[in-house]
């Protein structure tokens, strides 16, 4: 075998040796090349033709979400950053945007149709909340303006909502060599627009966006094979440290105790419950039904379901797969004992 690019900066030779990449368009390129037997690439360039490689789209927990800053500015601090955004921090204008915006489109549009709607991070688990939200309708505008009305945000006259004094105006942050979350965070601002609330997409690499995800909005990627990521993503201490842990700074007391419960049950059963009222108990929660400290998008967990995409020389075989975590595409290597090359 010759070599493996994928888009997250890494060249793999056979098993052991590696070199940097540039991203995606590098990838495609060492494909359509001969230099490559497989390669990693982005939704948005899935749809080129490789002459004699073969696109595979492998199922993934990879979601993309859009995290809301959920404190009012100056709240707390986390290593001299201020958490807090006076727009985001409003409930109501984050339950509007969960429910206006259009996901199938955003799909389609943006992922080159290589994704899954998806309400919540969680849909895929058994104790998500997938049957809770069926009457709701994806990109539910109207919806949208009427929690927007009853909570008091007006539109201007540049037709951008205010409540008092705020405007509906906030960043909203994506890595510039990615042009999946790129695009989503395009479409979102384009989406948001007709709804009075002002979306300005802002790149900044991983290692800025660290210094700043807790007081702005993020094109969140992620998605963990165990139950354990709702903890992360949800119980209020986590939003107390630097990184990527609930950068949302999510803290309601009545979740933290379901997690907290979730984590100490002697059974699954009692576990499962829990993690299931820690999104929505009935009364309150932190999905798309309670709090709304993550707009879903989809599987590619809280806009979409994104797949891993790749062009894959024919007659290599690949095996059988599992589903892919969030691991920026190195999975697909988990069997490479058992690859094989056909005549």
């Amino acid at each position: 075998m010759r070599s493996i690019h994928h888009p997250a900066g890494d060249r793999l030779h056979g098993p052991v040796s590696r070199r940097a990449l540039l991203g995606g368009a590098t990838a495609v390129a060492a494909a359509q090349s001969g230099q490559v037997d497989l390669a990693c690439v982005y939704p948005g360039l899935s749809g080129q033709t490789v002459n004699g490689f073969t696109l595979r789209s492998l199922p993934t927990f990879g979601y993309r979400a859009i995290t809301l800053p959920c404190q009012a500015p100056g709240a707390f601090e986390v290593e001299g950053q201020q958490v807090g955004n006076a727009a985001a921090g409003d409930p109501a204008l984050r339950r509007a945007m969960a429910t206006g915006v259009n996901r199938q489109q955003m799909i389609d549009d943006s992922l080159m149709g290589h994704g899954t709607v998806a309400l919540d991070i969680f849909d895929s688990f058994d104790w998500g909340i997938k049957a809770d939200t069926a009457s709701l309708v994806d990109g539910d505008a109207a919806g949208a303006q009427r929690i927007l009305e009853d909570a008091g945000w007006r539109a201007g006259s540049d037709g951008i909502r205010a409540e008092d004094d705020q405007r509906a105006s906030f960043q909203l942050l994506y890595p510039p060599n990615d042009s999946g979350r790129q695009a989503i965070a395009e479409a979102f601002s384009a989406q948001m627009a007709p709804l009075g609330i002002e979306v300005e997409p802002t790149s900044g690499d991983f290692t800025w966006q660290v210094d700043h995800n807790r007081s702005n909005a993020v094109v969140l990627g992620g998605g963990r094979l165990n139950p354990y990521h709702e903890y992360t993503m949800l119980r209020s201490s986590s939003g107390h440290s630097r990184g990527w842990s609930n950068i949302s700074c999510y803290a309601n007391p009545t979740v933290d105790g379901h997690l907290d419960e979730a984590l100490a049950a002697s059974d699954q059963g009692t576990a499962r419950e829990q993690w299931h009222a820690a999104l929505w108990d009935g009364t309150t929660g932190g999905s798309i039904l309670g709090d709304a400290p993550y707009v879903t998008i989809c599987y590619i967990v809280t806009i979409c379901s994104i797949t891993h995409n790749y062009f894959v020389r024919d007659g290599l075989g690949i095996g059988t797969q599992r589903v892919h975590p969030h691991d920026h595409f190195l999975q697909v290597i988990h069997n490479l004992g058992s690859w094989g090359v056909s005549a």
